[in-house]
């Protein structure tokens, strides 16, 4: 798993539509604003995307059946407390990762 980091507005989501394009994994957002975000950032790049979901999607299924072989989070920290608080009916409170590489959105 790659984990990019960096402060608001230095290009993290710009990285993961860059992944998005070059992977063909789609990208869940948090909501409806950031997956139009997205959408908007990626034309303005020129990225051709494969899709843009909110986890409101993925919790209705949108996402079943589909077969994708990976996907990307944008504001990964409220997607996954999200995700899995719809899941496990709990809130996250804090987490510990193996096996990652951290990308500094200004280093790449």
């Amino acid at each position: 798993m790659i984990i990019i980091t960096g402060e608001r507005g230095v290009g993290k989501t710009s990285e993961l539509i860059k992944l998005s394009e070059a992977t063909g994994y789609p990208i869940v957002g948090r909501d409806s604003a950031n997956a139009k975000y997205i959408k908007d950032r990626a034309k303005a790049m020129g990225a051709k995307i494969t899709d843009v979901y909110t986890i409101t999607q993925v919790e209705n299924g949108k996402l079943r059946g589909i077969d994708y072989r990976g996907i990307l989070l944008d504001d990964a920290d409220s997607v996954i407390e999200r995700a899995l608080a719809y899941y496990l009916s709990a809130t996250v409170k804090a987490v510990s990762v193996d096996n990652v590489v951290l990308l500094r959105s200004e280093d790449a």
